[in-house]
């Protein structure tokens, strides 16, 4: 799929995946490939902004605490988690289920990632740092 250059190309590039004939009866495969668009094109505009903004992945607000968060979401989590399309909830549904700690959050995750591997789900294995995970959890309860 050629990469799209604005706004309304990329939202008539995701319909025509969405409305593909082929995908009809592939359910599975045209979820996969939506998300890996709908992801490609969040990296695509944190690229983006990155590029004007020298040291961070994906700019966001001010707020260094979120920032530190959202920066672990965008190198480990958002392929998953940002629009929650797969089995993977979005980062803001989890915001709604409850206050987040670093230790909750990584317990979650264990705990996910365990039930993924155990029903054969497609999970990458994340380690993340004491730090990283407290980090996310700030992420995560700024987008209540």
């Amino acid at each position: 799929m050629p990469v799209a250059t604005d706004h309304a190309e990329e939202r008539k590039d995701l319909h025509a995946l969405i409305n593909d004939p082929k995908l009809k009866d592939a359910q599975d495969m045209r979820h996969d490939r939506v998300a890996a668009y709908l992801y490609d094109v969040h990296m695509r505009q944190c690229q983006n902004s990155a590029d004007s903004h020298p040291g961070q992945i994906c700019h966001g607000e001010s707020d260094a605490a979120v920032d530190m968060g959202k920066e672990v979401a965008d190198q480990q989590c958002n392929f998953c988690h940002l629009f929650g399309l797969g089995k993977a909830p979005a980062f803001r549904k989890l915001a709604r289920q409850e206050l987040w700690t670093g230790r909750s959050l990584a317990e979650m995750q264990r705990r996910g990632h365990e039930n993924a591997r155990r029903y054969g789900h497609q999970m990458s294995p994340v380690g993340l740092t004491r730090e990283q995970f407290e980090a996310l959890a700030i992420y995560v309860n700024s987008l209540k």
